[in-house]
Formats: structure tokens, C-alpha cells, sequence
């Protein structure tokens, strides 16, 4: 038969086991839906800069964002024709994206993160970027968020531990007694700091 020290751990370690996953599950949610809206924002502020490059007569212009380009993205020039005018990689073709903002598209057994961005009336621009490399970034920033939370599962476990293993040390030293207890002298058995709980059992023997 299991022990009551078994069982009790066993259930708490369990519960504490639900709890953590709990936790860990809505920080991974919460941290890659930041992360997303992060690199959505950082690929729309690119497109902003090489708009303002590519198209410098618009008038709106004046007040474009610093950022700093880098060589895992893809940089693309669109006519208001449709017709590709400049490509930062021309080995990779993508396709000019029917909707404006962020889109995924699969380009030969890869994904491509793009954001196309319509410039007034002369154009567009799209920046892309291999969705693999966001899910490496967001993947490596999420796990910095749920090392803590596995750490901290480990703490309360070994807390845990040790507060049932003292919680039922009564229990152990009434075992002893009883085992050592001599029932021919029939003299009361009598034990230090009996729990509520088992106060019937000494009372009884």
C-alpha cells in the first residue's frame, strides 16, 4: 500500500506540476504575441525608412524612422504598375502581396514573413524576412522568460519535500514508539507534540 507520505507528495507535486505548465503556457502565449507584434512594428518602421529613400518626393516623408537594416532581410521596390523595380536578394523571388501590412507566404519549402507597405500612389515597398529566423528570435526570447518559472518549480518541490517530510515526522516517531512499545507492562503510550489528527489513535491505545 502507498504511504500516506507518498500520496501526499505525489498530489502536491502533481498539483504544483499543473499549476507550473499553467504559468509556463501563458507566458510563452503572452511573450511570442509581444515578440510578434515587436517584429511586425520593427518590419513596417524598415519599410517607412526605405520608403522615404525609394520615394523621396512624398510628401509625408519628413519624418521617417532610424533603423538599421540587416542582411537577413529582403528589401524590395515595387512600381504602382506591379512591376519589381529594385531587390536587395535577386536569387529569392517573392511575389508582391495582394494585401497591405504583414503576410506569410511559402516561397519553395520556405516561409517569408512580408510586410508591403503602398506608397501613396507611386508604388510600394515590402520587407521580408525567413520565418524561421523570428521563430529562432522569439523561441530564444521566450525560453529567458520560462527558465524562472522551471526554476521556481524546482524550489517549491524541494520546499515542498521537506514540508511533508516535518509535517509527518510525528506519524514516524509514533511508528517507533509503537514498534518499541513494550504492551505486557500495559502503562499508557505517551508521545511529544501529537497532531490533532492522530490524538484518537495515541488515545485509544
Amino acid at each position: 500500500m502507498t504511504s500516506i507520505r507518498h500520496r501526499l507528495l505525489l498530489s502536491l507535486l502533481a498539483g504544483l506540476m499543473v499549476c507550473t505548465a499553467i504559468m509556463i503556457g501563458f507566458a510563452y502565449f503572452n511573450t511570442t504575441q509581444e515578440l510578434n507584434v515587436l517584429f511586425t512594428d520593427n518590419l513596417r518602421r524598415m519599410a517607412i525608412v526605405i520608403e522615404g529613400q525609394a520615394f523621396p518626393n512624398i510628401h509625408y516623408k519628413n519624418d521617417t524612422p532610424e533603423i538599421e537594416l540587416e542582411e537577413s532581410y529582403i528589401i524590395q521596390i515595387w512600381g504602382k504598375d506591379g512591376v519589381l523595380n529594385h531587390t536587395s536578394t535577386p536569387e529569392v523571388s517573392l511575389p508582391l502581396q495582394p494585401n497591405e501590412g504583414l503576410s506569410t507566404t511559402k516561397i519553395d519549402g520556405r516561409k517569408w514573413q512580408i510586410y508591403r507597405l503602398k506608397a501613396e500612389d507611386v508604388g510600394f515597398v515590402q520587407i521580408a524576412q525567413p520565418k524561421e529566423i523570428v521563430s529562432t528570435m522569439v523561441g530564444e526570447s521566450a525560453s529567458h522568460t520560462l527558465i524562472p518559472l522551471i526554476i521556481l518549480f524546482i524550489m517549491l518541490s524541494v520546499i515542498t519535500w521537506i514540508a511533508v517530510g516535518r509535517s509527518l515526522s510525528p506519524l514516524a516517531a509514533l511508528s517507533r514508539t509503537i514498534i518499541g512499545w513494550d504492551a505486557a507492562k500495559m502503562h499508557p503510550l505517551t508521545i511529544t507534540n501529537v497532531p490533532q489528527e492522530i490524538k484518537p489513535i495515541v488515545g485509544a491505545f
